[in-house]
């Protein structure tokens, strides 16, 4: 692959309140720091869409971004394989002193899911490890409507519950209907977006020429945006009648949402989306508003962030993105030299078609609702032998102290 062009192919006694607090009390700026590693994957999702073949300089590099992005969705859904996909994520801490930090690089999670759109059934593992430990294992499978856990070593049946409307996930008749929704908005956009909503300029980056295409959304500009895009749709005759029945609702229903959505007053904070490029190559994006700055230059597989809060807060690192025909590896290191927080979240993920997927026996599931007194008991007490959820539980509440 070429490295300047991006190509990406897409889850409750007294204890338990002190652990609660405790989470609820910890500071901004860890939370800040998990929705940066959200926002990180996300621009990048998104980036990794740009740039194709017939790419030229002069061209609006975001709405590239925005029209290729629609069309690798649309080959997405329509790609409706039986597949099985594994995830493991492990954080590992570098020199954070944070109690939370240390706690979370002791978890090791996995999961191994498999999808049948045939037969219509998921089967799904999860396993997490705490200080290599077993803290839970899990099966969770889903057949005709209902969805079912097993708890290892904890409840020897499976726990039934009731999944509205889960057929909608395997069906194939619809795919035609999402393709055309998602085309009709695609369309709305591509002719809401007006260029004078945009600045495209010539600077020099690190002695490098470059192309600066910004996408200028104050609050003007994001009203009008708005008005367009939802005009448009009210326009389409297709796009009303697949999207309801998507929804399962009368188009009747699906014009006053959208009529209703232009008579809400949203406050915008004026925001700026540049990309930076010269020609095919990628050299940098950032995103700004009043508060927030978020920057992302590559240098091969890695992606360079920083992330430049009001108050002077700075948090960076680097995502390492290491893709292959079936899987890929994606290391996001994560920086806070105010808060001494230093860690690298390491996620692997795979992908690959498989025949069909095993039905299980669930002939002696139960509603939870249906576990009686004595069951209860035995499951607590189930939970109280694994060592591994005592050491973890434990050590929640020793921090908490």
């Amino acid at each position: 692959m070429n490295e300047n062009n991006f190509n990406v192919d897409e889850t409750r006694n007294t204890n338990s309140n002190e652990m609660s607090n405790e989470f609820v009390d910890a500071p901004k700026r860890k939370i800040l720091l998990v929705i940066t590693i959200i926002i990180i994957l996300l621009i990048i999702g998104f980036a990794s869409f740009i740039f194709i073949k017939k790419y030229f300089e002069n061209q609006n590099s975001i709405k590239i971004l925005i029209s290729n992005s629609f069309d690798t969705f649309e080959e997405k859904i329509s790609e409706k394989n039986n597949q099985n996909a594994k995830l493991s994520l492990k954080l590992q801490n570098n020199s954070s002193h944070d109690d939370i930090i240390k706690l979370l690089s002791k978890i090791d999670f996995s999961m191994d899911i498999s999808i049948d759109y045939e037969n219509m059934l998921i089967d799904s593992d999860y396993q997490i490890n705490y200080n290599n430990q077993k803290l839970l294992n899990a099966n969770i499978y889903t057949e005709s409507d209902a969805g079912y856990i097993m708890l290892e070593d904890i409840y020897d049946k499976y726990i039934k519950f009731d999944l509205k409307d889960l057929s909608i996930i395997f069906s194939q008749s619809n795919i035609k209907d999402q393709i055309i929704v998602i085309e009709s908005i695609r369309k709305a956009l591509d002719l809401s977006l007006k260029d004078e909503y945009f600045t495209i300029i010539k600077e020099t980056v690190d002695g490098e020429k470059v192309t600066k295409t910004t996408l200028i959304l104050d609050q003007k500009n994001y009203n009008s945006l708005k008005k367009d895009i939802v005009n448009t749709l009210l326009k389409d005759t297709k796009f009303l009648e697949s999207y309801a029945k998507l929804k399962e609702i009368e188009v009747e229903d699906v014009k006053t949402s959208l009529n209703d959505s232009l008579s809400s007053n949203d406050e915008y904070d004026t925001t700026n989306l540049s990309l930076y490029t010269n020609k095919s190559k990628f050299i940098k994006l950032e995103i700004s508003d009043s508060s927030n700055n978020i920057s992302i230059t590559k240098d091969g597989n890695n992606y360079d962030y920083t992330l430049d809060m009001a108050d002077s807060h700075l948090l960076y690192g680097t995502v390492t993105v290491i893709l292959e025909e079936d899987n890929s590896t994606i290391n996001i290191s994560v920086n806070d030299d105010a808060s001494n927080i230093s860690f690298v979240v390491t996620i692997d993920a795979s992908v690959q078609k498989i025949a069909s997927v095993e039905k299980k026996d669930i002939t002696e599931s139960i509603y939870a609702s249906d576990i009686t007194e004595s069951e209860l008991e035995k499951i607590q007490n189930n939970i109280l032998n694994q060592e591994g959820i005592m050491n973890f539980l434990n050590d929640i509440i020793s921090q908490s102290e």
